[in-house]
């Protein structure tokens, strides 16, 4: 049998200390040349900024390195109506537009354009034109040539400020045309009327006067008045006279709405009514307020509207002699003269009425209601 030999392995030698250094500065090199790598440099309005390597544009806008701006939301006269609620930003790298969201290389020249502003839409609307009033002549007595008609007119209006930007007229408005005329001129007739009852204690005093005198007047009540004193508004038609409707309560229609309006007119009728019986047939409105409103509602409720061509101011208290030389100065045939019974110290008024009743029928003048005026 033959020997052979047997040799054992070698085992691995420990790396020697040289072999360590030049490792560790194979390794540092590596190291200073790889940390740049994870760096980049982008231009922005002419200036190099370092960025991360996998940065955004939006990462700029959060480092404000970028400053943008979004427009504003203008009215239609350029006025800004909210701020920063126009477009939006743009940006821009190498030229060419891109998202926030988009990564950015080394040697990127970024930049922004503010965003435009942005102009409110518009929108048409139609505003009703009024009927205006159109008076024609002159006297006690009214009389509606025309209703009139409503006109419209279309507006292009910014859809949030409201404001006009073009109008025009697409229908004229026709004007409601009324006609105050003198009955007869050549008929010795006049009319007396009294304002603001019933007021106890005057009115009284005055149907008195005029029953002696077997004289017929016009009586203009107040509907809460004649609901507060019945017995004072019914002896007023018992004996003969002409009831009409002086509203509700005393109200100058022209001050308020179409709405007020309407209740004044329509209350004072229908009070009246279920106090005297009579549903007047004429109307007043109180210091003889007269426009669009006022006709149509008197029309609405099938009533006839007189004023006045006579107005001593009674209710000044200008005197006895002075309003005796006033009236007798002023009325002619067919005059309507205004007088008040309540609302006040009416004592010169009542004073007044019989010297002014025994003057005119010495004249010749007869007294009437406005219906045998008409």
């Amino acid at each position: 049998m033959g020997s052979y030999v047997v040799t054992p392995p070698r085992s691995e030698a420990a790396p020697s200390r040289l072999y360590l250094s030049v490792a560790a500065l194979v390794a540092a090199a590596f190291v200073a040349v790889a940390i740049p790598s994870f760096q980049a440099r982008v231009t922005v309005s002419g200036i190099s900024h370092p960025i991360p390597m996998g940065a955004t544009v939006a990462d700029l806008v959060a480092g404000d390195v970028l400053d943008p701006h979004p427009g504003d939301l203008l009215d239609v006269t350029g006025d800004v109506l909210e701020t920063g609620s126009g477009g939006p930003p743009v940006y821009f790298v190498n030229g060419k537009t891109a998202l926030p969201s988009e990564r950015l290389r080394d040697g990127d020249r970024v930049s922004v354009r503010n965003g435009g502003d942005r102009v409110e839409t518009t929108e048409v609307t139609q505003t009703p034109i009024p009927i205006e009033l159109e008076k024609v002549g002159d006297g006690p007595l009214v009389s509606l040539e025309s209703p009139g008609m409503v006109g419209v007119r279309e507006d292009t209006v910014g859809a949030i400020s409201g404001k006009i930007v073009f109008s025009k007229v697409v229908e004229p408005a026709q004007p409601m045309v009324v006609r105050r005329w003198v009955p007869d001129p050549s008929s010795k007739v006049v009319a007396l009327t009294f304002d603001d009852g019933p007021w106890p204690g005057q009115t009284e005093q005055v149907l008195d006067i005029l029953a002696e005198a077997d004289v017929k007047a016009n009586f203009f009540l107040v509907g809460y008045l004649a609901e507060r004193y019945p017995a004072v508004a019914r002896r007023v038609t018992e004996e003969g006279h002409l009831i009409g409707n002086h509203t509700q309560n005393h109200t100058v229609l022209t001050r308020q709405s179409g709405e007020i309006t309407r209740r004044q007119i329509t209350d004072g009728s229908l009070t009246i009514r279920d106090v005297t019986g009579v549903l007047p047939r004429w109307f007043r409105p109180p210091g003889g307020g007269m426009n669009t409103r006022v006709l149509q509602e008197a029309q609405r409720m099938k009533m006839d509207l007189v004023l006045w061509d006579v107005d001593p101011q009674d209710w000044r208290r200008p005197g006895v002699e002075s309003m005796l030389e006033y009236l007798l100065s002023s009325i002619g045939p067919g005059s309507v003269v205004l007088l008040h019974d309540g609302g006040g110290d009416r004592s010169q008024t009542i004073e007044v009425l019989p010297l002014l009743i025994e003057e005119l029928k010495a004249q010749g003048y007869l007294f009437v209601t406005l219906d045998q005026l008409r």
